[in-house]
């Protein structure tokens, strides 16, 4: 995000999403079999409240 001119709170917000939905996956050996079968997708949200824009990661 840095070298797109972003700042150093945004990059460093979204490899904290990014971390915490590879964690989760890692954690939870459940997720295993749905999201190998490509019946369960996990992704990362970020809601900003003074734009009520949703970016999902």
């Amino acid at each position: 995000m840095l070298d797109k001119g972003g700042d150093i709170y945004a990059a460093a917000l979204e490899e904290h999403i990014r971390s915490t939905v590879v964690a989760t996956l890692q954690n939870n050996p459940g997720f295993a079999g749905p999201l190998n079968e490509g019946k369960l997708r996990v992704v990362g949200a970020l809601y900003d409240r003074s734009t009520a824009e949703v970016t999902v990661y």
